[in-house]
């Protein structure tokens, strides 16, 4: 940037990049960077940029951080596009640059970009805890708590397409746990893919996802809701299967590394606890119709 020959031009180029990118990609602006960054043999801003007679050093260099932040912000709007139209676009740019100042980039990848936005609307937003209840009228502590489970499953889809799965490693097939002797099963120890997730919400986002991809003008249901979800890929396609609670708790069990017998001893464990009203109904056969669904939906690694 600078043609003048000044003392930018004597230093090495690792140690001008890093002065660069320091300056840059700080979240204070450009002159809070090169601030912070100054050392000995640090250039200054003007040795860097020269001036222009619209633009100062600065200004010039403020260009590229300018486009830097603009593309991050980006990134967060495609990645949680379904929070965004919930709370609005302006909304969705206040937390996403308070986000970034508070968790600049540190990744090669922009793929690690929104791996905290969550916990940062947990602070910012607020949630209910198990140990805190709000009246049904408390609609700002239901609808914060409503947009950090909807931003915990977007970030869930879009890590689950990143990964590699059984595209590449094999995916487990319902005839494979058929052909497994009956007296076997018990202790065989499936291995969920790393493109499986399965997930608890306070509150229906599930629901209300599908409704707004498919362009619904449904409003979000802010009553408390458990809702239980199993996110999985087959054609780098990524589906939600929604879960019934006792589903919820095999899963998880299995997912934990355990055993199909002892992840069916949590489930009858788990519904002996409950009143005979809530128990789910459940039969071998309908077990074993979970398990040739979850097979189908791409779950499961392939037996080895």
């Amino acid at each position: 940037m600078n043609g003048t020959g000044g003392r930018a031009d004597s230093i090495d180029l690792g140690s001008l990049q890093r002065w660069f990118q320091a300056v840059v990609t700080h979240p204070g602006g450009v002159e809070r960077g090169a601030a912070e960054f100054a050392a000995e043999q640090s250039p200054t801003i003007e040795e860097v940029a020269t001036g222009s007679a619209m633009q100062t050093s600065a200004e010039r260099l403020g260009v590229y951080a300018h486009a830097y932040w603009a593309r991050l912000l980006e990134c967060l709007r495609e990645e949680f596009p379904v929070v965004r139209q919930l709370v609005g676009d302006e909304a969705f740019d206040q937390f996403a640059v308070g986000y970034l100042m508070e968790h600049p980039s540190q990744s090669y990848t922009l793929a690690e970009l929104g791996r905290r936005l969550a916990a940062y609307l947990v602070r910012t937003l607020g949630r209910l805890t198990d140990d805190e209840s709000a009246s049904d009228d408390d609609a700002a502590a239901h609808f914060g708590g409503f947009v950090v489970d909807l931003a915990i499953l977007e970030r869930s889809i879009g890590e689950v397409f990143d990964l590699v799965g059984g595209e590449t490693l094999g995916f487990l097939q319902a005839d494979d746990l058929a052909s497994i002797p009956a007296q076997e099963r018990a202790s065989l120890r499936l291995t969920p893919l790393a493109t499986f997730r399965v997930s608890a919400f306070d509150y229906d986002v599930n629901s209300y996802f599908t409704a707004s991809r498919k362009h619904s003008d449904a409003m979000p249901n802010l009553t408390p809701n458990p809702t239980f979800v199993a996110l999985s890929r087959r054609e780098y396609i990524v589906r939600r299967t929604p879960l019934s609670k006792a589903q919820h708790t095999v899963l998880t069990t299995i997912f934990a590394g355990a055993s199909l017998g002892d992840a069916l001893a949590a489930l009858l464990a788990e519904q002996q606890g409950l009143s005979f009203a809530d128990r789910e109904p459940l039969s071998p056969a309908k077990i074993e119709s979970w398990f040739a669904d979850w097979a189908a939906a791409g779950f499961f690694g392939r037996l080895t």
